[in-house]
């Protein structure tokens, strides 16, 4: 089925064949154009697959993980709630839970043998610095989620308020803004930062939890290393811009969107990148990390707003790009802060000792306990290791893991709302 032509750039226009997006590298014409073509707009959403999106999981409201608690059973949810496992740590901590099980039988062996016992003092203090620990730990990493949440709440508020600022000055005092150039642009640089922050750094479904696949993020950044990142930006920016009624070479654009993976297979966006992007956008991005992407698709953004406004306005209209950009900057900053080794190092330490190697031993070595004191070895090391599994999870939330923050949603709602803003102007 042949796709409707599209404009997708000033002074240039492309004709997509193609039945499915895997054969978007094919059938690819490029037209140069006189005068320039009206600015690229979205696609209906027939034109790519959306992912289902994501469901949010509150406690008490499925059961086992499929079947939803009815209203009449919800007084039951505080127990039927924790028959669903899908999205904890349950299972995570289980090898600490097994661990400390079989060390209280040979505990309990050895006990048998030749009893001994370990002053209540000794372990006074290593519960308390070890529970200290704990807490500091996980609050720590839910200021992190509670953050990011905020975070990517400002980045959309900021590119849409930059928006329906461009909208209200159209027209006026000699302003002459393209609105739907500015709603495209605006969409491009959430779908930047979404890539750097997510597509980038884990394949879809990988956890934030393993380790870093450096295979993956190959796919997303440019072979060669620039060691001037502004002047790269720079004169990629100067190059698009001056690409305006030059005839382009089909084979090189080709090329290009053949090469990017990371366009091509921006399947998990809202909207994707390669509904957004000219083939000279591609050609340009493919030069640079998937950080700098974004500041090129930010300051591209500012270009195309200073071109037919005044200074005043692009003071104002730079001042809601910028709280974007920092939205970004401070995810950024949650990603690439961890907890120190040093600290980790030694809370894991604690919480062995304390809880899978010293509970054990402090509830088996006592002769009013029975081989039944193997179930309560069990309590300790699953609520302090999954306490840690969680703050481990969710101290990065820019993932695809149940608890994650739902990125794709985020940039949805900008798009919804360029819409619909598109339509009052």
């Amino acid at each position: 089925m042949t796709t409707p032509t599209r404009s997708l750039f000033d002074g240039e226009s492309i004709e997509l064949n193609h039945r499915t997006r895997s054969e978007l590298t094919h059938d690819v014409t490029i037209h140069a154009t006189l005068s320039p073509p009206p600015p690229p707009s979205l696609p209906s959403q027939q034109r790519y697959h959306h992912p289902a999106p994501r469901k949010r999981i509150t406690f008490g409201q499925t059961c086992c993980g499929c079947c939803p608690i009815p209203e009449c059973c919800l007084p039951m949810k505080f127990i039927l709630g924790l028959l669903n496992c899908n999205g904890t740590v349950m299972m995570r901590a289980l090898p600490q839970i097994i661990f400390a099980m079989c060390w209280g039988v040979v505990v309990k062996l050895w006990y048998m043998q030749r009893p001994f016992s370990v002053p209540a003092v000794f372990w006074a203090p290593l519960y308390s610095v070890t529970v200290f620990l704990g807490v500091f730990r996980t609050n720590l990493a839910f200021q992190q989620y509670k953050e990011g949440r905020i975070l990517l709440g400002k980045m959309v508020d900021s590119l849409s308020s930059a928006l329906r600022f461009a909208v209200s000055i159209h027209n006026c005092d000699g302003n002459q803004v393209n609105i739907l150039r500015i709603a495209t642009l605006s969409n491009t640089v959430a779908a930047m930062i979404r890539v750097d922050l997510r597509e980038s750094r884990l394949p879809p479904g990988g956890s934030t939890y393993g380790n870093a696949n450096k295979n993956w993020r190959a796919k997303f950044n440019p072979k060669e290393k620039f060691k001037n990142s502004v002047n790269v930006v720079k004169n990629s920016v100067v190059t698009v811009a001056g690409a305006v009624g030059v005839k382009m070479n089909t084979d090189a654009n080709t090329s290009a969107i053949s090469s990017a993976y990371w366009v091509t297979n921006d399947d998990h966006g809202e909207p994707p990148l390669y509904t957004l992007l000219h083939p000279n956008e591609i050609n340009m991005f493919c030069s640079l990390t998937s950080g700098q992407r974004v500041i090129a698709s930010t300051t591209m953004l500012l270009q195309e707003f200073s071109r037919m406004t005044n200074t005043l306005a692009v003071a104002t209209f730079e001042k809601h790009v910028e709280d974007a950009t920092q939205a970004w900057r401070g995810c950024g900053r949650i990603i690439d802060s961890p907890m120190p080794y040093s600290y980790s190092h030694l809370f894991h330490l604690m919480l062995f000792v304390t809880f899978v190697f010293g509970t054990p031993v402090a509830i088996m070595c006592n002769e009013n306990v029975g081989w039944w004191g193997i179930g309560l070895c069990v309590f300790a090391p699953f609520l302090t290791y999954g306490l840690e599994e969680m703050a481990a999870e969710i101290e990065n939330p820019f993932g695809w893991d149940t608890n994650d923050h739902d990125l794709s949603r985020f940039c949805k709602t900008l798009y919804e709302e360029t819409e619909m803003i598109k339509k009052i102007e």
